[in-house]
């Protein structure tokens, strides 16, 4: 047997099982792959114990940059990376970084129809007569399963001539999420009762995700 085959018996016999879905996409999850996770405990950065962590995997695991994977049935994570290892021009093994999930929910974007007046609008609409014809804007749901992604929060310094130091911190959020979702600017993140608006979307530096700025939404 090669060595690829060795340590994918061993992942099998030791391993924990996970369920891949390509792309983020809840409704075809791969499952019967096994891997063997790690945290890295010599950082003693908050981002990385808290949220980061490493799973080696077969050499011929079918899972990729962007997706999302579910282990032993529980926490769910994005895939940042993976990195194969060779011997003698052969993968035997691979790593992948993953980023823990630690939110879902739904995103959205507004559509603008125009319609003749009298027709019933959706719930979520804002009306606009214009020249006989009425403009009908309502949040269109982007996918038919909820959306994981990583949010994050962080202070930062805000200038305010009414504060006795001049200044004042204000939380801020940092969302990353997965490219194949497709978001844009100005889409809606809607986690239960809590509306966030995509202020930014930037490539992450690895495929397959993006980084986010998001606030609190304040549109109808």
């Amino acid at each position: 047997m090669s060595i690829g085959s060795d340590i994918k018996e061993v992942l099998e016999e030791i391993g924990i099982q996970y369920t891949i879905f390509p792309g983020g996409d809840l409704v075809n999850g791969i499952s019967g792959e096994y891997g063997i996770d790690k945290i890295n405990v010599l950082t003693t950065r908050p981002f990385f114990n808290e949220y980061v962590k490493t799973l080696m995997i077969s050499y011929d695991s079918q899972l990729n940059n962007g997706d999302l994977i579910e282990i032993s049935g529980e926490n769910r994570y994005l895939i940042v990376s993976l990195d194969n290892f060779h011997v003698e021009g052969s993968t035997y093994k691979r790593i992948g970084t993953l980023y823990k999930a630690n939110t879902s929910g739904e995103f959205r974007r507004r559509s603008t129809t125009m319609i003749s007046g009298g027709v019933p609008l959706h719930s979520y609409a804002q009306r606009e007569v214009s020249g006989g014809y009425v403009l009908s804007q309502a949040w269109e749901t982007l996918l038919p399963y909820d959306a994981y992604s990583l949010l994050t929060t962080f202070s930062i310094e805000k200038l305010d001539e009414d504060a006795p130091e001049g200044a004042i911190l204000e939380r801020a959020y940092q969302l990353y999420t997965l490219s194949a979702y497709g978001i844009r600017e100005l889409d809606q993140y809607v986690i239960g009762a809590d509306k966030y608006v995509i202020n930014a979307v930037h490539p992450y530096k690895y495929a397959g995700l993006v980084v986010c700025t998001v606030s609190v939404d304040q549109r109808e």
